[in-house]
């Protein structure tokens, strides 16, 4: 049997350390003891320390909150991409807005309409005559074919008392 580099542990038998100590005798006669290779426990025990409930829960702990941190990033690379898009939209709807105003202000400028109706309406300016105006800062006046009634308020409530009697007196004259 060679040497090797591996980390391969040996076990003795374990009479042949017994045996050598007792017993003194020649090259000859002492017993060659047999090697046998060991597996390595400490493999084994790291691997089954590895998958006990405590370990395995962590890992599934920690790998669910690195994927959700993972997703996180991605759906707010996702909506960053949409905010971009819509603001792009909302600049070329404003200049479009810009445009059609401006479009919409000389098409409806004193001028042009002017010039509208003259031309297609066939109008032409109001004469002097032709305009009334209308005082709105007077005071208030209840007007009845061209008559005005001063009447203050418990007069104005009698003269309608009187009215709806004398329309009751008549109703039942009636009948």
């Amino acid at each position: 049997m060679g040497y090797s580099n591996s980390s391969a542990a040996y076990k003795l038998p374990a009479n042949a350390a017994h045996v050598s100590r007792k017993v003194k005798t020649t090259p000859k006669q002492r017993p060659t003891p047999k090697l046998a290779v060991v597996g390595s426990k400490a493999r084994r025990r790291t691997l089954t320390s590895l998958l006990n409930p405590r370990s395995v829960s962590a890992f599934v702990i920690v790998v669910t909150l690195v994927s959700l941190i993972v997703y996180n990033q991605v759906c707010l690379t996702e909506i960053t991409g949409e905010i971009n898009n819509f603001k792009v939209e909302i600049t070329k709807l404003q200049s479009e807005y810009t445009l059609t105003q401006s479009e919409l202000d000389s098409q409806l400028s004193r001028q042009t309409v002017s010039e509208v109706a003259r031309s297609e309406l066939g109008l032409d300016r109001e004469s002097a005559y032709q305009t009334r105006w209308v005082n709105l800062y007077q005071e208030d006046k209840i007007e009845r074919g061209g008559q005005t009634d001063d009447i203050s308020a418990p007069e104005s409530f009698r003269v309608k008392v009187s009215g709806f009697l004398n329309s009751v007196k008549e109703y039942i004259a009636g009948q």
